[in-house]
């Protein structure tokens, strides 16, 4: 597992890192993933938050996710800057 940077003070208390698996649990909802070094950001509503995640990450780390934007940036400054928070 890749070792996460010291927690920015400037996140959203509701932020979790993209690499942690998302809790059990998370009713349907909007969320957002974001650079934390950029401020640029992807927002989707999922059903199943986790298991959202869980497939974005796969996505990202293989290299298919249908976002090229956010694709380029994933390789660009790492996984460890991306982060996941229910809107």
């Amino acid at each position: 597992m890749e070792k996460q940077p010291p927690r920015d003070s400037s996140l959203p208390a509701s932020a979790m890192p993209l690499s942690n698996t998302v809790p059990e649990g998370f009713p349907p909802c909007i969320y957002r993933i974001f650079n934390a070094k950029t401020g640029k950001q992807y927002v989707g509503s999922a059903k199943n938050l986790r298991q959202r995640v869980i497939n974005h990450r796969k996505l990202l780390r293989n290299g298919g996710h249908h976002s090229a934007h956010m694709q380029r940036s994933f390789v660009k400054h790492g996984e460890g800057v991306f982060y996941v928070q229910a809107l």
